[in-house]
């Protein structure tokens, strides 16, 4: 039987070779040494998850903008389940921090969607994004992945659903640049999609300093073999410990 191309077993294959080739370019002039190891693989490990964040993140900031207000108020109008799994979904594709999320429930209300679909926006939005699920794919698997997307979907439906009880009702319409992105979806598509691209990169800089050190500390465990397992365990056997 013929194998199958690597892309084909492995999407992040073509990503992952040439985060590889970057890290390996970038320290093939050092010396051998156990630091040159550790450069190499945080060079490798930090192009990967920035590339990975920055496809995932413009592919699903573009699926967002083709969405328009029609859309909005035929699913996320409904009070029912339908509409507190559409408020949900759209919280998925809608990749923003906790205190940038407010304007959007705003303007969601305004627009027409029910007090139980802006609910669930507003759990998933900040808690169930692209970069969060990026992360546990490249921790835990695709397993962990769709763990943690169902689990955090049903937590957002569930808070819709008795979003009455929180009282979570805006004060009022934020009037914000981040409402601009339920539009009637009459622009172009190549323009939304370079939109999509400079928000993408926009997140990039803004998470930075945490890719930075996140992947250092990866790059530390891979290759010091700091596993924390085997770490407690021997911390476990030493004369200090509990």
């Amino acid at each position: 039987m013929k194998e199958l191309p690597p892309y084909l077993i492995d999407p992040f294959a073509p990503i992952t070779a040439f985060s590889k080739w970057v890290g390996r370019v970038l320290t093939q002039w050092l010396p051998e040494h156990p630091l040159t190891a550790f450069l190499e693989y945080w060079i490798y490990d930090f192009v990967k998850v920035a590339i990975l964040l920055v496809l995932t993140t413009t592919l699903l900031s573009f699926v967002r903008r083709l969405v328009g207000v029609n859309w909005l108020r035929r699913s996320v109008g409904r009070a029912d389940w339908k509409g507190t799994a559409a408020g949900a979904l759209l919280g998925v594709f809608t990749p923003v921090c906790s205190c940038s999320v407010t304007p959007l429930y705003a303007s969601l209300v305004h627009a027409g969607a029910s007090r139980q679909s802006a609910g669930a926006f507003l759990f998933a939005a900040p808690a169930v994004n692209e970069f969060a699920i990026v992360v546990v794919l490249i921790a835990l698997g695709w397993q962990g992945a769709l763990l943690y997307l169902a689990l955090g979907l049903g937590a957002a439906m569930i808070t819709g659903r008795y979003a009455h009880k929180f009282g979570l009702e805006p004060c009022e319409v934020c009037n914000t640049p981040l409402m601009q992105v339920f539009h009637d979806g009459r622009r172009a598509p190549l323009r939304m999609l370079m939109e999509s691209a400079r928000e993408s990169v926009g997140l990039l800089r803004r998470l930075l300093v945490a890719l930075l050190v996140g992947t250092a500390l990866a790059a530390i465990l891979v290759n010091y073999n700091l596993r924390p397992v085997e770490v407690m365990l021997q911390i476990g056997h030493a004369w200090w410990s509990p």
